[in-house]
């Protein structure tokens, strides 16, 4: 069954685009192209590249971008946090090896594994560049450098470091890699009254010598992101299509391998 005959013959109101990233695109024209006019999840990230994204005709407000972990009870914590405190700096670290993501399937014939199909570190793992944003404000100012370190059978970066500036956090450290035997997704935020650190993995939230687990299930954030877009007439959490955008953007500017500055990102 083709999309067409799909919307026709189940007539939905909320519509799910999940697969390959280079793929995401094409679909959601498609969807629309047919004449849906209702609710749009689109996994992320947007595209595989910035220019693909120029130009777009059509109206955008009821489609939004799969960056679930705005839902995670950490960053849901910290981000009430942080709007009550100033930062003053912070570092991201996430590291996970990429031949473990899908145990059942060979990596070396995963999309992930091709650039082409929006593989890559940055594009894999741009669920970082989303939180930090939804934390910390626009991106200002940034130097990143990404290469391909290991000796994984992929023709793609699988690694990343950068200084970054936000409206909200003016020194920002990042480091992202496929490669780690152990799969970490850490934040440490410095403000002037705390200090954080944060395990999305464990669910670990620490402020100074305390130190809490919130929460076990790890879909609970997929959940709320579900809720949160299906919801009538509220503001949304949820990463709009605008804002997934302003991501693409940001990937395409660390991309280049040089010192930029950004008046919106």
């Amino acid at each position: 069954m083709n999309i067409k005959e799909a919307l026709i013959v189940f007539k939905p109101t909320y519509v799910v685009i999940s697969q390959e990233t280079n793929k995401h695109l094409t679909s959601l024209k498609e969807v629309l192209k047919f004449g849906y006019t209702g609710k749009i999840l689109l996994e992320k990230p947007l595209s595989t590249v910035y220019r693909s994204i120029k130009n777009l005709n059509f109206n955008t407000d009821k489609i939004f971008l799969g960056y679930n972990l705005r839902f995670h009870p950490c960053i849901e914590k910290l981000k009430k946090i942080l709007d009550k405190e100033k930062v003053l700096s912070a570092s991201v670290y996430t590291g996970q090896y990429l031949p473990d993501w899908r145990p059942l399937r060979d990596y070396k014939k995963t999309y992930s594994s091709r650039k082409k199909d929006g593989g890559g570190v940055l594009l894999e793992l741009s669920h970082e560049l989303d939180y930090l944003t939804f934390l910390f404000g626009k991106c200002i100012k940034a130097v990143s450098w990404q290469d391909k370190l290991s000796s994984l059978e992929i023709d793609c970066h699988d690694s990343s470091v950068g200084i970054m500036s936000f409206q909200k956090c003016k020194f920002l450290s990042i480091h992202l890699n496929l490669l780690d035997r152990k799969s970490r997704r850490e934040i440490i935020v410095i403000t002037n009254e705390n200090s954080y650190k944060i395990d999305l993995v464990s669910s670990i939230f620490e402020k100074n010598d305390t130190k809490e687990v919130l929460g076990k299930n790890r879909n609970i954030s997929y959940f709320l992101m579900h809720k949160d877009i299906l919801r009538s007439n509220k503001r949304k959490i949820s990463c709009s299509f605008d804002e997934g955008v302003n991501i693409m953007k940001l990937i395409h500017k660390l991309q280049i391998n040089r010192k930029f500055e950004l008046k919106c990102c």
